[in-house]
């Protein structure tokens, strides 16, 4: 008995010195917001790590099987005092509640994230940046580049961030829509965390991702910031950005300024048949240098005033944009029939885009807000073009001016309620526009249209266990009128997501939708343009909305060094618009219809590697998409196969990069689009307050191409496109920041808007 006794006891020792607990808390600043991505450490009383993590999105951690009684928690944040909170005699679990954190007196060194950066929601994946990732970016761009996000591509020679399966990616700065010259004047050391939502919801319309970057909270004082980029060898590209910000009291200020400019020649060719008559007519085009210049210039200057959890937005952008020297421009010799003839294709163009945006939002109770966005745009075109075939005894001309305006406004309001665990949203949004074109030269023609679409939405999200669920249901009214030819149409738009965690590491979810768009207003004019001696483009006032199916399977699987994404997708478009050729009165009608249907199947497979930790970073990107395009004459399709990848170092300041993109093959109607292949290698050194970059764009490349096939009977053709100045670039980037006091807190803004659309209808090729 007394054995027993003893063998009891020892077992209740041992239970109580040995078991495993778990702890769990929640983050605060010193406003009570929650703070996303705080380092949490497990250490031992001699200060070993045991365990650790970060963050979530509510600023909730639970830290499980640490294996002590007696341990201590480390909590650290940029900017924030660390805390070290002991913990004695656990012998169950430890929930730690409230912890709030107070703001340094002076900013900290570097502080490193420990654990997963990466937090995966049904709809986003929310990405914390290491100290490593910013300390390797100059801006808000390169920083996206590092992160490696899933099926999203940067562009480094045009400057653009595009998808791989092809959907729209929209680019957020704190819930505010923003252009990428916004993005790229961002500070790495302010970016708090990045939101992707590669499975956006109701109220992001038709975008294929949202990426929305969510800024650290400030207190006072501002900032300045230059950042240039140029060709060392080759001096026709340049990007040139200026920014800075001021906060006072409740209100900020803020001024961002973009330059780019490309002063460069391309080769374009074109092998073109025309089947319409007995005989068939067979030209090809060899191409001569041609110039292509334009400048872009963006700026934006914004007015925030906040209050406890009110916020009063407005800003003012204009964009402008002037191409003296078209992208479509040729010089070329064409030999056609027997006969030699020179052409001169030329194009320049203007277009001035200034918009209001005033944004408010607030929080009605609590876990009650509301949003309300309204934004005004005006855009002023102003389009000439002069085409001369000039034969041995003949000339052929074609001259067109086009004016364009375009007035447009969109509203928007979105109601969102918590439900214990749950999430309820509301959303209206009416978008109205006028157009008015005149087209002069060889074809006159004023053409005035007006547009509208209304869009209404209910979203619900909600979970039980580990399955999240959400349902949603929408109604969308187009309306169009030119002339007096008007049509509108009702689309019913619902929604099914769900997300269920198999595993701790292994997330599954489906997106199943129905949605719609509507003809653009370029497509819909009721005019007619010259392309050369023998095609015309013209416009189709009939089209009709069209609407649009879409089916998603995604499986994430983390596991140690391996993050692994997987996307299986179907889509369907019902009545798209589509291209149709037809030959009247001698000439090839190249026009747009709603067509039968177009279906894709999309694979996608993206890989990142880190068997080093963050230092060494290796991504690889596999696709497969098959695209089936029915006409009501036609029948097409298309495989396209393809592996992207770049390998990342991180030391120090220092960062080495190389990467590489096949183009992509894409085919919509009759016309497969090649795009460009891309390669560049990149080295740099950042510090604190400056840092410099080189990087050399295409080095294994002798040329830089594209193409385009047309695969209609009537009237096949290829145009390449080329250019020996767009490869074998060597770049260099500078740039400083400066700063001056704190900086304020910044409430987040949720609803975005802008109108970029003129409505011109071009006759270039």
């Amino acid at each position: 008995m007394k054995n027993i006794f003893m063998v009891l006891l020892f077992l209740m020792f041992s239970k109580g010195v040995y078991s495993q607990v778990s702890v769990r808390g929640n983050i605060v600043d010193e406003n009570d917001k929650e703070v996303i991505g705080c380092s949490v450490r497990i250490l031992s009383t001699d200060s070993t790590f045991l365990s650790g993590g970060v963050t979530n999105d509510v600023g909730e951690f639970h830290i499980k099987s640490i294996q002590s009684n007696n341990f201590i928690v480390h909590l650290s944040y940029i900017g924030y005092e660390d805390q070290y909170i002991t913990c004695n005699n656990a012998s169950d679990d430890v929930d730690m509640g409230k912890i709030k954190l107070m703001v340094l007196p002076k900013t900290l060194g570097e502080v490193k994230v420990v654990g997963s950066n990466k937090i995966q929601k049904i709809d986003r994946q929310i990405l914390i940046p290491s100290s490593l990732q910013r300390k390797a970016s100059s801006n808000g761009l390169l920083l996206l580049q590092n992160l490696s996000l899933p099926r999203i591509e940067i562009n480094s020679i045009n400057n653009s961030i595009e998808m791989t399966t092809g959907g729209i990616v929209e680019l957020q700065i704190n819930g505010v829509k923003a252009k990428l010259p916004e993005v790229k004047s961002l500070r790495p050391d302010d970016i708090a965390k990045v939101e992707y939502h590669d499975n956006p919801g109701l109220r992001y319309g038709n975008v294929g991702a949202v990426i929305n970057i969510i800024l650290k909270q400030r207190n006072s004082g501002g900032n300045f910031s230059v950042d240039l980029t140029n060709g060392i060898n080759k001096i026709g590209t340049g990007d040139y950005n200026v920014s800075t910000n001021y906060h006072f009291g409740r209100s900020s200020l803020k001024f961002i300024s973009n330059w780019e400019r490309r002063d460069l020649k391309w080769i374009r060719e074109n092998v073109e048949t025309f089947n319409g008559t007995a005989t068939p007519l067979y030209n090809v085009e060899t191409g001569l240098p041609t110039k292509v210049k334009y400048d872009r210039m963006n700026f934006l200057l914004g007015y925030d005033y906040s209050k406890n959890n009110h916020l009063l937005s407005i800003n003012y952008r204009q964009s402008y944009m002037d191409m003296p020297y078209s992208i479509s421009d040729r010089e070329s010799e064409l030999t056609s029939a027997g006969q030699e003839y020179k052409i001169s294709d030329h194009e320049k163009s203007r277009e001035n885009i200034p918009s209001l945006d005033i944004y408010y939002q607030t929080e009605l109770a609590k876990g009650k807000n509301l949003f309300i966005d309204v934004v005004g745009t005006y855009i002023k075109t102003k389009n000439n073009r002069h085409f001369v075939q000039r034969g041995v005894n003949s000339v052929e001309e074609y001259a067109s001016q086009t004016k364009g305006d375009k007035y447009s406004l969109i509203a928007e309001a979105i109601y969102e309620q918590k439900i214990k665990n749950s999430m309820l949203s509301l959303g209206i949004k009416h978008n109205q526009a006028f157009v008015s074109n005149n087209y002069g030269g060889t074809i006159n023609a004023n053409i005035s249209m007006r547009t509208a679409e209304t869009y209404g939405y209910v979203e619900f999200m909600s979970k039980v266990g580990n399955l999240v669920y959400t349902m949603g249901s929408g109604v969308m009214r187009t309306y169009n009128s030119q002339g007096d030819v008007s049509q509108s149409k009702f689309i019913f738009r619902p929604t099914l997501k769900l997300s269920y965690n198999l595993t701790k590491n292994l997330l599954v979810r489906y997106t199943g939708y129905i949605s719609g768009y509507s003809p653009s207003l370029s497509d819909m004019n009721d005019v007619s343009q010259n392309i050369d001696n023998y095609q015309v483009r013209r416009g189709n006032p009939n089209l009709k909305t069209v609407m649009f199916f879409s089916n998603d399977l995604t499986i994430n699987w983390r596991y140690k060094w391996l993050d692994l994404d997987y996307l299986i997708r179907y889509s369907f478009d019902d009545k798209p618009l589509m291209e149709t050729t037809l030959f009247e009165n001698n000439k090839y009608i190249r026009t747009m219809e709603n067509q039968r249907g177009f279906h894709r199947l999309q694979n996608n497979l993206n890989l990142k590697l880190t068997p080093f930790g963050e230092n060494f970073q290796v991504n690889v990107s596999t696709y497969l998409n098959r695209y089936i395009s029915e006409g009501n004459n036609y029948t097409h399709t298309y495989s396209d196969f393809g592996v992207n990848g770049s390998v990342t170092f991180l030391k120090g300041n220092w960062f080495l990069m190389a990467s590489a993109s096949k183009g992509h093959k894409i085919l919509w109607g009759e016309t497969l689009t090649k795009e460009e292949t891309l390669h560049s290698i990149s080295v740099g050194y950042n510090k604190d307050n400056w840092g410099i970059q080189a990087q050399v764009l295409n080095p294994f490349s002798s040329k830089y191409s594209q193409y385009v096939e047309n695969w209609s009977k009537l009237a096949p053709y290829r145009q390449d496109a080329f250019s020996h100045d767009l490869n074998r670039i060597f770049m260099l980037e500078a740039y400083i920041n400066v700063d001056f006091g704190k900086h304020k807190n910044n409430v987040n803004k949720r609803i975005n808007n802008s109108d970029t659309n003129s409505g011109i209808l071009s006759g270039s090729k």
